[in-house]
């Protein structure tokens, strides 16, 4: 089971609840993502998908409302559509010309003092993923050749989280 909350700072931490793992004991939520979204979300609403025969379990929508009047969408992944993304997250991080040279990975990276390192793994971030489908077909092939998969495996995963809902 996992557990999403945000605070007044926009940070959005991810929170798993496991009783059979050793470091929780059973009793304890453990901090599995930290993410900041920049935005202090006060309202949310889960919106169902459409949903579709072949579907194992219907996927659901959590949309954000900011105080500054953005909105925002949460949505849950597959693992392997997960760490694909991650993957061309990095790529983009790295290859990509940044506005103003500004590192989005730096961007989001939340300051914890109770861990040696960021939590940053867990969630995508949406604004630097939409950057891939505006890229030129060469880009896109060498971007995905590196993180070992083809262009429309990953435009096809984009696709799935970006369609009608």
């Amino acid at each position: 089971m996992t557990i999403l909350t945000n605070d007044e700072e926009g940070i959005i931490r991810m929170y798993d609840y496991n009783p059979t793992d050793p470091t929780s004991d059973g009793r304890y939520l453990i901090l599995r993502t930290e993410f900041n979204s920049q935005a202090e979300y006060r309202t949310t609403a889960l919106i169902a998908h459409r949903t579709d025969p072949n579907e194992e379990i219907p996927q659901a929508r959590l949309m954000c409302g900011a105080t500054n009047g953005s909105l925002a969408s949460l949505t849950p992944v597959d693992e392997a559509v997960s760490k694909r993304l991650q993957l061309l997250q990095g790529q983009l991080t790295r290859n990509m010309q940044h506005v103003a040279g500004l590192n989005p990975r730096a961007f989001r990276i939340v300051r914890n003092d109770y861990f040696s390192r960021p939590l940053s793994k867990g969630i995508a971030d949406g604004n630097l993923l939409v950057h891939f489908a505006s890229m030129s077909a060469p880009r896109q092939a060498e971007m995905t050749r590196q993180i070992g998969t083809e262009v429309w495996t990953v435009l096809k995963d984009w696709i799935s989280l970006e369609g009608p809902w």
